[in-house]
């Protein structure tokens, strides 16, 4: 009877965390948003302490218009493989396949921070 129910435990678990597996959509979402972070960061931190509400409004509509930009290209290239329980999102670079992010129980978290990412900006002088 023990080994019945930790049978049944096991599967409804599994069930649980395949029905739950993050798609791709949900990937880029989480890849975008840690982006995004990182142009804001990035904005915030290279500006005067000096704004005025115009080069704010600036700041918003070119966050959002790279945000938009970002998300449409990694929309084309990440690829998404789906492992019934979980997923991972990668993608092809110069120095060969990135995994970007890991996704289990409809959530993405992402495997690179925006630090990184401002890092990578300021080498390219994005």
């Amino acid at each position: 009877m023990k080994q019945l129910i930790s049978i049944l435990i096991i599967v409804v678990v599994l069930a649980t965390l395949a029905l739950t597996c993050p798609d791709k959509q949900s990937h880029v979402e989480a890849i975008n948003n840690e982006f995004i972070t990182a142009v804001d960061h990035r904005m915030n931190n290279s500006s005067s302490s000096e704004e005025n509400s115009f080069e704010e409004g600036l700041k918003i509509v070119a966050s959002s218009f790279v945000g938009g930009l970002f998300k449409g290209v990694m929309e084309q290239q990440l690829m998404v493989k789906n492992y019934v329980v979980v997923s991972i999102g990668e993608v092809n670079s110069s120095e060969g396949r990135k995994i970007l992010s890991f996704g289990i129980c409809n959530h993405v978290f992402t495997l690179f921070s925006s630090e990184d990412l401002i890092e990578r900006m300021k080498e390219s002088n994005m």
